[in-house]
């Protein structure tokens, strides 16, 4: 089972600083850090797997991303030339991993015992393949975006040759990815000409919008973050333990990636909240149509066109043919069957659960988005932050996640199957 103490610990990397001995304009956590990342490893995976012929495991990628991101949040007050000190040391290397894997056994134990099997087996061993390439190439890429930001607030810092040197030496090692040899190419180009470089960018630039930006909170998460979080709750959900068996490996890939793209549209257009959408009648179908528009305009074109189909359907801008509706939403339960996608308020058919059909749940997504945002309110309340918006916040969030009468829901709740994952979670906040 997904526990409440699980969720709170991993929305721990929302209050972990990054680069908190340097000048910061910006707060630079960990959540945003490692959301940054996962988004990179995407791009520079799909260009390899499609590009190189590469045959990339996407699970892997998946799972080690979570890995690492659970590591770094217990570990990422050591500065990065203590820790690899501490890694030639062999004996001190395994009792300070020892002590990590115990700060997350009781927890992950409690929702799978192999999720914490593989944790611990992820860091024992490095065999240096094609998945572990891209998600170092993407860490290191996600600090550099990082630290070209404190450069220029900290030219006098006596580490600054330094950890340029070394950032730059570790990224050097990953040349011969296809991906990163185009970033390298697209560095003698002018702006216009550069678009893996500017959609990296693009991303990275979530972590500049804070989420209830009128609302005092603490932590003060970005969109960025949030994104990740959702991913990660969209992933836990999808491969608990459940009776119709395992989700197939694109159904949690597309389920992981939409968590973590869904919301990519609002660097364009802002996080605008709720009530703002619902205050005026049309106005939330308004705010969607200037989503596609900009999408289209501003991100899509920078994509191959292998990537094109997957951004449009992880974002919610994929056209619908052959129906009344105009686009597969990012929380619609979709698949790929005689060559249009169908949309379904049932759930993914059993005999649907097959990488052919490329099936994807947005309703778990949209489920996970709701834990998510009524986690940080949560939090924000039990940190001392108990203002009126931030209950009537949570209020509004309540009926759908709540066990309840059927007369008192809200028009839009999951559906039954979703609604017993994400009820006994939020039963224990």
């Amino acid at each position: 089972m997904i526990s409440k103490s699980l969720l709170l610990k991993i929305f721990n990397g929302a209050c972990m600083q990054r680069w908190n001995d340097k000048l910061r304009p910006i707060e630079l956590t960990e959540m945003d850090k490692q959301a940054h990342k996962m988004m990179i490893a995407y791009f520079l995976g799909k260009i390899e797997e499609e590009e190189g012929g590469e045959k990339v495991d996407w699970i892997q990628i998946i799972e080690g991303g979570i890995y690492e991101y659970l590591l770094r949040t217990v570990l990422t007050d050591i500065k990065p030339p203590i820790f690899y000190k501490i890694k030639e040391q062999s004996k001190e290397y395994q009792k300070l991993m020892k002590w990590a894997y115990e700060q997350w056994e009781m927890v992950i134990c409690d929702f799978e015992k192999i999720f914490f099997n593989n944790f611990i087996s992820y860091f024992s061993q490095d065999n240096g393949n094609i998945n572990r390439r891209i998600l170092s190439a993407a860490h290191f890429r996600a600090t550099m975006w990082e630290y070209n930001i404190l450069r220029q607030f900290n030219s006098a810092d006596y580490e600054e040759g330094e950890i340029k040197k070394r950032l730059t030496d570790e990224y050097k090692k990953f040349n011969s990815l296809r991906g990163i040899k185009r970033l390298y190419s697209e560095e003698r180009k002018d702006k216009r000409n550069k678009p893996i470089t500017q959609l990296i960018d693009l991303c990275g630039q979530l972590r500049y919008q804070l989420r209830w930006a009128h609302i005092h909170r603490m932590p003060r998460t970005s969109v960025l973050g949030h994104l990740l979080f959702v991913a990660i709750i969209t992933y836990l959900f999808s491969v608990r333990k459940k009776p119709e068996g395992t989700y197939c490996e694109k159904r949690l890939f597309n389920n992981f990636f939409t968590g973590l793209f869904h919301d990519l549209p609002e660097v364009l257009t802002r996080d605008i909240i709720s009530p703002v959408k619902r205050s005026i009648s049309g106005l939330s179908d308004i705010i969607k149509k200037e989503e596609m528009t900009q999408m289209n305009d501003k991100i899509i074109r920078l994509l191959p066109e292998y990537m094109k189909k997957e951004m449009m359907l992880f974002t919610g801008i994929l056209p619908l043919s052959g129906g009344k509706i105009e686009t597969v939403s990012e929380f619609d339960d979709v698949w790929y069957a005689k060559k249009q996608w169908v949309i379904s308020n049932k759930g993914i058919p059993i005999e649907c659960n097959k990488d052919t059909y490329d099936p994807r749940d947005g309703e778990l997504v949209h489920a996970a988005d709701q834990l998510a945002a009524f986690i940080e309110a949560f939090v924000a309340i039990e940190n001392g932050c108990s203002s009126k918006e931030l209950h009537e916040a949570l209020h509004e969030l309540r009926p759908k996640l709540d066990d309840q009468k059927e007369e008192r829901k809200p028009k839009k709740i999951p559906t039954k199957d979703i609604f017993k994952i994400v009820n006994p979670i939020y039963s224990e906040f």
